[in-house]
């Protein structure tokens, strides 16, 4: 739930980059939106889990991983948080199936895979 509160902001921040570099709204298409998402943070002020931010490299998110344990009233208490923002590794638990970068998946041989879900 809260991945899909902190994706409306990042488009929201998305959108204004996309509208500062056309100035047009007209000339704004969805990919642009996309390519200048690198680099879009949601600050603490709005982000529930605290500054956030997306990887201009491969748009995952760096965020402070946390652990956290139910209570009997439905809320979670935190009962560990990293001290330092940790950078997205998507696809590390699966090494053959390539690096993801903001082109898309590359598999060793260097070629942007495609159809891999």
């Amino acid at each position: 739930m809260e991945e899909t509160y902190l994706s409306a902001y990042v488009f929201k921040y998305g959108l204004e980059k996309a509208l500062k570099k056309t100035g047009n709204i007209e000339e704004v298409t969805s990919r642009m939106i996309r390519d200048v998402s690198g680099g879009v943070r949601v600050e603490d002020d709005i982000s529930p889990e605290g500054l956030i931010w997306i990887d201009g490299d491969n748009f995952n998110t760096w965020l402070k991983p946390k652990i956290g344990q139910c209570q009997a009233d439905g809320s979670f208490k935190t009962v560990y948080q990293a001290a330092e923002h940790v950078a997205p590794d998507p696809y590390s638990i699966y090494p053959s199936s390539g690096k993801c970068t903001a082109d898309g998946l590359v598999g060793a041989d260097g070629k942007v895979r495609k159809n891999v879900i």
